[in-house]
């Protein structure tokens, strides 16, 4: 006990010592690819890094790699590698990270990075903070939840749907906290809209809708493209902007000439200028399966744009029913139709829409938000990392 004790006050005096100074900060993800936890990972380095703080960036790298801002600097770990022998491996060149770079505080974006950086501490006080962004299927959901207890000190959760579900499995709820997701929200620009039309090359008044989503099975675009074939009767000239890649690209290309909408879809691919691409459309649609909680839904109402979003994951702690949006049902293109069709007679009311969206955005959503938030986390540190526990996991 007096150990403990000892512990706990050198670790309450080394929290109070930092204060607001800036943070020495290992952001650990495993890849750079283009996605929704990717992007929130490099935008929240970036913020942080705007503040003073000095941001270390360890994965695998990846094309987002490049939109890391100096003096950021990104190091090559197998962050990737889940095994017990590639935990260990990533645990040993995270200790030199820790060492080298006078480490304060650890923020892991999967279960796995969180273990190594756990056990890379050892008997440091370095607290691990833990971010839960996706989904996990039934059978993985006990797993997870262990290694982030295992692994985390604390853990944000971008949803309460996703908090309840490591809850259930064993997660102890007074380790996790919703943290919100959050965007850089530009100001409005309305010469954007008539640039970005002219530039792809639709009329004024052509109906525009947009989803911006890896291209992937369990977004359920191929709904999407069946529901256009009801929507284009309603709205023949309406056009569906899909931006984003991945690997069933071909598939869906494919199923849009099979549908005969293929004039009426453009696959616009991987953009750095999404923001921009939003202010020229009208409506904003997302027919996932299953979701934590998606930026780009946020990215759609801070360009004022309603949303229309299948009722899934966290989607309707953003989209408000009939305030921000409509929600339909998954696997279902003749309800998602129908509420889009609803919207695009409706236009008074989707101006609505997008106002309360934007208003939403900006109370809930920003990038500062979310920064400040974090920086409270880093902060306070926990206090369930000494003692023996922290003995047992230790390198």
């Amino acid at each position: 006990m007096p150990r403990i004790r000892k512990e706990l006050r050198d670790l309450f005096e080394f929290f109070d010592a930092k204060g607001e100074e800036a943070m020495n900060i290992l952001v650990l993800t495993n890849q750079l690819s283009t996605g929704g936890a990717e992007y929130f990972t490099v935008r929240l380095s970036n913020e942080l890094s705007r503040r003073g703080h000095h941001v270390t960036f360890a994965s695998e790298g990846g094309e987002l790699k490049e939109v890391l801002e100096s003096p950021i600097n990104h190091l090559f770990a197998p962050t990737r590698k889940k095994s017990p022998w590639g935990i260990w491996q990533l645990a040993r060149q995270l200790r030199e990270i820790l060492i080298s770079k006078e480490i304060d505080v650890v923020h892991a974006n999967s279960p796995t990075t969180a273990l190594a950086a756990r056990l890379a501490r050892g008997k440091r006080h370095i607290p691990v903070i833990a971010s839960a962004h996706g989904f996990w299927k039934p059978w993985t959901r006990p797993g997870v939840a262990a290694i982030y207890h295992l692994g985390a000190d604390r853990i944000a959760v971008c949803s309460r749907y996703l908090t309840e579900q490591l809850i259930r499995n064993g997660f102890p709820r007074g380790k996790a906290e919703i943290v919100y997701n959050g965007i850089p929200i530009p100001s409005p620009d309305p010469k954007i809209r008539k640039a970005i039309r002219e530039e792809l090359g639709l009329s004024p008044n052509q109906r525009v809708l947009v989803t911006v989503a890896r291209l992937v099975p369990e977004k359920g675009i191929n709904y999407l493209l069946e529901a256009m074939t009801s929507i284009l009767v309603e709205q023949p000239r309406a056009v569906l902007l899909l931006v984003g890649d991945g690997p069933v690209r071909g598939e869906l290309e494919e199923l849009a000439q099979k549908l005969g909408v293929q004039d009426s879809v453009r696959f616009l691919g991987n953009r750095q200028d999404v923001a921009r691409l939003l202010c020229g459309a009208d409506l904003f649609c997302l027919p996932s399966l299953i979701e934590g909680l998606p930026l780009s839904i946020a990215e759609a109402m801070a360009a004022s744009l309603p949303v229309v979003a299948t009722e899934v994951g966290g989607v309707p702690e953003i989209v408000l029913e009939g305030i921000t949006g409509c929600l339909a049902s998954p696997c279902n293109p003749p309800h998602l139709a129908l509420k889009i069709l609803r919207l695009l007679e409706w236009p008074e009311k989707m101006r609505q829409m997008g106002e309360a969206g934007r208003k939403r955005a900006l109370n809930h959503f920003s990038i500062e938000q979310m920064t400040s938030h974090f920086e409270a986390l880093y902060n306070a540190g926990c206090d369930c990392h000494v003692g023996t526990q922290a003995e047992n996991l230790s390198l």
